[in-house]
């Protein structure tokens, strides 16, 4: 179960079920979907679904500009500009999520998971028991 749960993580990472999900677990009340945590993973899941779709290709760049009246619809240079500063707004939003579902809590408790050899060596043995002895 916990080497597939690893093996299939690319694909759970895609899913924003999975961090609605794993973000109403770490509430002290899981079937709060409004709050401020889960609101801001809305939020933030807009943003980059907005951008990834505006910056795919250029022709939606290009299509926005017309709209406005920029007759030859800009160029490439704007284009990248423009992009790196839409891409500059999912990562600052990311932060948002980041402070207001307070997550830093527990990063710092899994932090001794990784930044030591006995908290590796602990953390292994304790997914090692989870998945090989079974239910009692």
């Amino acid at each position: 179960m916990l080497f597939k749960l690893f093996k299939e993580s690319p694909e759970y990472a895609r899913k924003y079920e999975f961090w609605e999900g794993l973000l109403l677990n770490l509430q002290e009340d899981r079937t709060d979907v409004s709050s401020e945590c889960v609101t801001m993973l809305a939020e933030y899941n807009s943003i980059f679904l907005t951008v990834q779709n505006y910056a795919n290709n250029e022709s939606n760049y290009k299509k926005a500009l017309i709209a406005k009246g920029k007759a030859n619809g800009g160029n490439k240079v704007g284009y990248w500009v423009n992009s790196i500063a839409k891409y500059s707004d999912i990562f600052v939003k990311s932060f948002d999520v980041y402070n207001t579902c307070d997550l830093d809590y527990y990063m710092i408790g899994m932090g001794t998971n990784f930044t030591t050899v006995q908290g590796g060596v602990d953390f292994i043995v304790s997914c090692l028991w989870l998945y090989l002895i079974p239910d009692s």
